[in-house]
């Protein structure tokens, strides 16, 4: 195992980002923005927000009570904003709608929100209920922080650290929109 993740390591160099269009990511979370099991999906959302500069807009979206409708909670980046549940967000989009979540219960929700893209933050390491195989199944990407789960061809393995938010926009980048639903 210790050889796999070594020989991972040295086939990886950290990749170098050029923002070709622009995107709002969209993150569901299923607790507070600040809760303990969210803290990959703050930290690549921040680096999302860094890399990205005026041309990728994150938005947060979760359980936690806030003074406002909209925050920003880092005055370093502006184009990283935080929302409780049932806000508008529409309004908020800029170009290309990517949906991400860590959650599967989000599932139906994601399938009926026709977004370009829907990523799956698999936290679960792999299928283990009916919600992660509909998650797996409705998901554009897939990405883990566990090297165990990259036996599902679907799943693509990105760090918790600003190379591996790096890793994901490149891949979003080069992932083609959903296809509309049918009018």
């Amino acid at each position: 195992m210790l050889d796999r993740f070594r020989r991972f390591l040295s086939e990886t160099a950290p990749p170098e980002v050029t923002i070709r269009e622009t995107l709002t990511i969209v993150a569901l979370l299923d607790c507070k923005f600040d809760g303990p099991s969210n803290q990959r999906t703050r930290l690549l959302m921040r680096e999302f927000a860094r890399i990205g500069d005026d041309q990728v807009q994150v938005i947060i979206m979760h359980k936690g009570i806030q003074r406002s409708p909209v925050e920003t909670p880092d005055p370093a980046l502006p184009n990283l904003k935080t929302v409780p549940y049932g806000t508008d967000i529409r309004p908020l989009y800029n170009g290309r709608v990517i949906m991400w979540t860590d959650a599967p219960e989000f599932a139906g929700t994601l399938a009926t929100a026709h977004p370009n893209l829907v990523v799956y933050d698999d936290r679960e390491k792999g299928i283990n209920s009916a919600e992660d195989a509909a998650m797996h199944k409705l998901a554009d990407l897939v990405f883990s922080y566990d090297l165990d789960t990259l036996a599902h061809p679907k799943i693509s393995f990105i760090s918790s650290t600003a190379d591996g938010a790096a890793k994901a926009l490149l891949t979003i980048q080069k992932s083609p929109n959903r296809k509309p639903p049918r009018q």
